[in-house]
C-alpha cells in the first residue's frame, strides 16, 4: 500500500521531468507539430486519469472531444490514400546485403518455416499449455471505446480453442495473452532467434529475457460477418401501402482497434489470414489519442471503428498469410481485422528500442510513464 501511495505521488512529477527533459534537448520539438495550441489541456487529462482512482469528471472527456473535433475541421474531409506495406527481399536481407528500414513498417513474406514449427490451434491445445487458464475476450466485435480493449473472460485455452470449431457461430472470441511463453520460453529456441537479431537489430531475442526485455504475446481469433438491417418506406412516408426497403450492410465483426505502443513489434504469423492497418506516429491528432481505459501503457484511438476520421489519415496496409512476419516500429497505430471464416493465430516479439520508444513519439511516452511503471512492477499486466 506505500509503495503504492508512493507511485501516486511521485507519477505526475516523473513525467513532468520527462516532458521538461525532452521538450528542451536540443532540436525537440515535443511532437507538437501538427497538434493544436490547447494539446497541453488534453495532456494534462490524461494524465491526471492514469493516477485517478476513480472516473475523471465528465466535462474533461467533452473538452477533450471539442480539442479533436477543431483538429479535424481544421483539416477538412478529404480522404487519404491507402497505401502498400513495404515487402522487402527477404534472401537480400539474410545475405546481409541490405539492411531493413527499421523507422517503417515492413512484411517478410514466408519467413517463417511452418513445418518445422508446427505450431497451430492442436499445438496451443495441448496440455500443458491448454491447460493455462488466460483472459480473453469473449466478443471480439465490442469497439475499443465502448469496453472493447479490456478482456473480461477467463477459461482454460483448450476451451478457448475449441470455441472455434463451433458451426454456425456469428461471435467469436479473442485471445491476447503473454502467459503461454512467460511459463515456457525454452520454446523460443525452435525459432531462428540469431537471425531475427540480424535482421531487427535486436540482441536480446532470447529466452533468457522473457518478461524483462522481451514480451511474447499469443493472438487468436476468427473473422465472421455483423449483419445490420435498415428498413425505410419510400417518398410518402404517410402512405401505408408505400413500399418497405430493406438494406442489409456486411462488416467483419472481429477485430483489433487501431491503437499505438511504446514497444517494437516483431509479429509472425502462424495461421490463417488477417489484415492489419498502420498509421504513421505524425498522424496521431487525426485519430482523437486517448490514454488506455484499462491502465496499461498505450493509447487508443477513441473513435468508432467506422469513423470516416479515420479515412482522413494515410493508412499502411497489408494481408498476413500464414509464413509471413510483420515488422511494426514503436507508436506506430495499428488495427487488425480477421478475415471471414479464417480462423488466425499469430504471436508477437515485443521488444524495446529505446530510440524508437522516445523518438517516434515524444508526448505519448511521457503520458504513458506513470502506466508503464506500473506494468513493469506487475501491478497491471494482461
Amino acid at each position: 500500500m506505500l509503495r503504492k501511495r508512493g507511485y501516486v505521488a511521485c507519477g505526475p512529477i516523473v513525467a513532468a521531468l520527462i516532458v521538461i527533459l525532452v521538450s528542451n534537448r536540443e532540436g525537440s520539438q515535443l511532437d507538437t507539430k501538427g497538434w493544436l495550441p490547447d494539446t497541453g489541456v488534453w495532456f494534462l487529462h490524461q494524465l491526471i486519469t492514469s493516477l485517478l482512482p476513480f472516473a475523471p469528471p465528465r466535462s474533461w472527456r467533452t473538452t477533450d472531444a471539442a480539442i479533436w473535433q477543431r483538429y479535424q475541421d481544421a483539416h477538412g474531409t478529404k480522404e487519404a490514400p491507402m497505401v502498400p506495406i513495404d515487402e522487402p527481399n527477404l534472401a537480400s536481407l539474410l545475405a546481409g546485403e541490405t539492411k531493413l528500414d527499421l523507422s517503417r513498417p515492413a512484411v517478410l513474406r514466408g519467413a517463417l518455416n511452418l513445418t518445422h514449427l508446427g505450431w497451430g490451434l492442436d499445438w496451443l491445445a495441448e496440455s500443458p499449455r491448454g491447460d493455462m487458464v488466460v483472459d480473453y475476450f469473449s466478443d471480439a466485435s465490442i469497439p475499443a471505446k465502448e469496453g472493447g480493449s479490456v478482456p473480461r473472460s477467463r477459461a482454460a485455452l483448450r476451451d478457448i480453442v475449441s470455441a472455434f470449431g463451433i458451426e454456425n457461430a456469428t461471435i467469436f472470441p479473442k485471445v491476447g495473452t503473454e502467459m503461454v511463453f512467460h511459463k515456457y520460453p525454452h520454446l523460443l529456441q525452435d525459432l531462428p532467434l540469431d537471425k531475427y537479431a540480424s535482421i531487427f537489430g535486436y540482441r536480446w531475442f532470447d529466452p533468457r529475457y522473457v518478461g524483462t526485455l522481451l514480451t511474447v504475446p499469443v493472438f487468436l481469433s476468427r473473422g465472421t460477418k455483423a449483419f445490420d438491417t435498415a428498413s425505410s418506406k419510400g417518398d410518402d412516408d404517410d402512405d401505408d401501402d408505400a413500399e418497405i426497403t430493406t438494406t442489409t450492410t456486411t462488416k467483419a465483426s472481429s477485430r483489433t482497434d487501431l491503437h499505438c505502443e511504446p514497444i517494437t513489434n516483431v509479429c509472425l504469423h502462424l495461421v490463417g489470414r488477417k489484415r492489419w492497418t498502420l498509421v504513421d506516429p505524425a498522424d496521431s491528432p487525426g485519430l482523437r489519442p486517448a490514454l488506455s481505459p484499462d491502465g496499461r501503457a498505450y493509447v487508443f484511438a477513441n473513435l468508432d471503428p467506422d469513423d470516416p476520421a479515420i479515412t482522413r489519415v494515410r493508412r499502411y496496409s497489408a494481408m498476413l498469410e500464414a509464413g509471413d512476419i510483420l515488422y511494426v516500429p514503436a507508436w506506430w497505430w495499428h488495427r487488425v481485422d480477421y478475415i471471414e471464416d479464417q480462423t488466425a493465430l499469430s504471436m508477437s516479439l515485443f521488444h524495446v528500442n529505446f530510440e524508437q520508444m522516445l523518438g517516434n513519439n515524444k508526448l505519448f511516452f511521457a503520458l504513458v510513464v506513470p502506466n508503464l511503471v506500473k506494468e513493469v512492477l506487475g501491478w497491471n499486466k494482461q
